[in-house]
């Protein structure tokens, strides 16, 4: 959440030097004004409306980096991120649960495999409300 607040923050602050670079340098009319004006709305719509705090689903599979076999009872979690969402694979190493998109860290955890954590990172304006991946995990 912190890095599309940033990124927002600063689009937001190129746009307006840019629009005060254009007053003083060319002496803009109404009407180009009013046209840079609704597209900096749009834009700004988009930023804040896109991603952040939405809901989506992250699902995948857990398999054996030697065999690609699944891993069953694989605790899948964000950790501390958010409300600390989690799941647990099941026979064919299939999970599923529900975050929020924004970058973030998920930790895979189970008896006799190397724990590992891997880092998700959504588009800014997201086409779909889910994420799937796939993970390898070693053997201890």
């Amino acid at each position: 959440m912190i890095h599309v607040r940033l990124l927002s923050a600063n689009i937001i602050l190129i746009l307006q030097a840019i629009i005060v670079k254009r007053i003083h340098e060319d002496n803009y009319g109404r009407k180009k004004m009013k046209k840079l004006f609704i597209t900096l709305l749009v834009i700004i719509s988009l930023l804040f409306v896109s991603c952040i705090n939405t809901e989506i689903t992250l699902s995948g599979k857990v398999i054996d980096k030697t065999n690609g076999l699944p891993i069953s009872n694989a605790k899948v979690s964000d950790g501390d991120y958010g409300k600390g969402n989690m799941a647990i694979t099941d026979a064919l190493g299939q999970f599923s649960y529900i975050t929020y998109c924004e970058e973030h860290t998920i930790e895979i955890t189970v008896e006799g495999y190397k724990s590992i954590k891997k880092t998700l990172t959504t588009p800014l304006i997201i086409n779909k409300n889910e994420i799937t991946i796939e993970i390898e995990l070693e053997k201890e």
